[in-house]
């Protein structure tokens, strides 16, 4: 943005102004932001001209800040040429009775200097600029130097290219007086097509109804309470009416008064820009109308990590983790014969390429069968739902630019680093840096591997299971081959007895019977831990889910929710 640039002049003799420009510069610069906001998540006429206000401030700024540019506006035959001849005391516009009468901008000048660059700016063609003061009477029309007296092309001409080189310059001036006569001010193009586009800038307007030499007294009273009538509800209700008559004189020292005061104090383009930011910050509040919120609700965020701990099996996991953990400690706990029985059927988590408490990372290039095309569709379903709660309630363009920051957090990094807490350190780069799908599924496999070490009662009982299952196959060699001597009726086949049963066979008996039992018993505590395992990788997976949703979309969305409140912060702020 090019910076505001005022006279040394203006600095010095009112530096109250140079403040008013300096504020009504932090204005813009807040309005161009709102705008950039919302130009990424919408197209609105509102922004069309929010812009092009902005820009035609800034140009003015940068501008003559000792000149007042005054323009008087009119139809064909409202007499405003006649009355730009009276206040300029000279013959610079035509004035007839032919369409149209003016067909370009005419601009008398009080005070020269500096004024090239803004008359420029208007528009106004440099032969049809006249500088008013003169030796002979520079005395009598000092007052008013800083003055820019427009005559303006008629706003009713059938000519379209004079229509809108008046509305052009309409829209520029610092201060509007619009001429019209007792048979046309009531009329409807006037009012609905120029007066009440103008709401709201009281202070800068001055509406003359002219000719009233052709009317009496009485007359002249009762069309000009009319038109204040008319002008209240335009939304002009502080706008001054002069009645006037270029050929009496009627009414000429109220205006050019009134032309005194605004070129004396200065501030008339001040106060035209104040209105025009006032005017398209009230049309942009539309869009931020409703309450700020600082932080998301609790219950849209537990539905979306509900729904992503669906969407990856989460809950399936788990379970698995429990069999897993069941299936590894009766391998160990288990009577050896059964359990190489088992070790023929392939575990749950193995056949889900999981195994919990497995040393080695899983690789993050294969996440494994989380990451599915249907769990894509649930995630991004649970996405949209939980934008859609988030925007409930709130104007356009915001619904649906949750709903987009959304399902694009989807496929991009996390917008927080994750906390070590909820996402384990062996996948804290990889939830940084991948997407959220890649993510989750790394995050919650990564939570099943972070299964804890073995018990030692699981050694204890395999001790003790390999003991007796050690005794029991010494004790069935001892009983067969003391069976086989006696077959061969060697000398050693003679087996010692206890209470009549061979040693070898009373051994063999309570290894089988001790070994399973101990096995059995083994399955109550295994059953236990089992359970213990499962809500552990449980809350691992929900707490990794958490981290995942908090780092990737539930961080997207917040910001965005941030990005609506610092954007309606702003604008109340201009609103001011």
């Amino acid at each position: 943005m090019k910076p505001v640039v005022h006279s040394l002049e203006t600095t010095a003799s009112h530096p109250m102004l140079a403040i008013e420009r300096d504020l009504i510069s932090n204005r813009l610069a807040t309005l161009r932001e709102v705008c950039e906001v919302l130009d990424s998540r919408m197209e609105a006429p509102e922004l069309v001209r929010a812009h092009e206000v902005a820009e035609r401030a800034q140009q003015r700024l940068e501008l003559s800040a000792t000149h007042t540019v005054v323009a008087l506006a009119g139809s064909t035959g409202s007499g405003k040429s006649s009355l730009f001849n009276a206040l300029s005391g000279l013959e610079l516009s035509h004035v007839g009775v032919t369409r149209p009468t003016t067909s370009e901008a005419h601009a008398c000048i009080w005070g020269q200097k500096g004024a090239q660059d803004l008359l420029d700016w208007l528009g106004v063609d440099r032969e049809k600029q006249t500088p008013r003061e003169s030796p002979l009477d520079a005395d009598a029309e000092a007052r008013l130097r800083g003055l820019v007296l427009l005559d303006l092309p008629d706003h009713d001409s059938l000519i379209v290219e004079n229509r809108q080189h008046a509305e052009r310059m309409i829209d520029r001036v610092d201060m509007l007086v619009w001429v019209t006569d007792p048979q046309k001010y009531a009329d409807a193009a006037l009012h609905e097509g120029y007066l009440q586009q103008l709401r709201g800038r009281d202070a800068v307007i001055v509406v003359v109804l002219n000719q009233v030499d052709r009317l009496s007294e009485v007359e002249t009273k009762q069309c000009v309470e009319h038109l204040r009538e008319l002008l209240v509800a335009d939304g002009l209700p502080e706008a001054p009416v002069i009645a006037t008559s270029a050929t009496s004189g009627q009414g000429m020292a109220e205006l050019r008064a009134l032309l005194l005061t605004a070129v004396t104090a200065r501030v008339a383009g001040l106060r035209r820009l104040n209105a025009d930011l006032d005017e398209v910050v009230n049309e942009l509040s539309g869009f931020v109308d409703a309450p700020a919120r600082p932080e998301l609700d609790r219950a849209p965020v537990k539905a979306f990590c509900r729904a992503l701990h669906e969407a990856t099996g989460a809950s399936s996991l788990a379970d698995a983790a429990g069999v897993s953990y069941r299936r590894r400690a009766l391998m160990l706990t288990s009577w050896p014969l059964g359990r190489w029985i088992a070790r023929l059927r392939p575990g749950v988590l193995h056949r889900m390429h999981v195994e919990l408490g497995t040393p080695e990372p899983v690789e993050h290039e294969a996440p494994g069968p989380l990451v599915t095309a249907v769990a894509r569709a649930q995630v991004e379903t649970a996405a949209r739902d939980l934008a859609e709660r988030v925007g409930e309630g709130m104007p356009d363009p915001w619904p649906g630019s949750l709903s987009k920051t959304a399902l694009s957090s989807i496929d991009a990094p996390a917008h927080v680093r994750p906390d070590s807490e909820q996402v384990p350190s062996e996948r804290a780069e990889l939830v940084r840096s991948s997407s959220m799908l890649d993510a989750l599924g790394g995050a919650v496999l990564a939570a099943a591997h972070a299964e804890p070490s073995r018990p030692p009662w699981w050694r204890v009982v395999a001790s003790i299971q390999w003991v007796v299952f050690g005794l029991t196959l010494l004790g069935a060699v001892w009983l067969l081959s003391g069976s086989l001597g006696a077959a061969l009726d060697s000398s050693w086949s003679v087996l010692p007895l206890l209470f009549r049963v061979p040693i070898p066979a009373l051994i063999v008996l309570v290894g089988v019977v001790v070994g399973p039992a101990l096995g059995a018993l083994a399955r109550v505590w295994v059953a236990k831990g089992a359970e213990q395992a499962q809500q552990a990788v449980a809350v691992q997976v929900q707490t990794a889910v958490e981290g995942v949703a908090a780092a990737h979309t539930l961080a997207a969305v917040r910001d965005e929710m941030r990005t609506y409140e610092r954007t309606r912060a702003a604008l109340t702020r201009l609103s001011v």
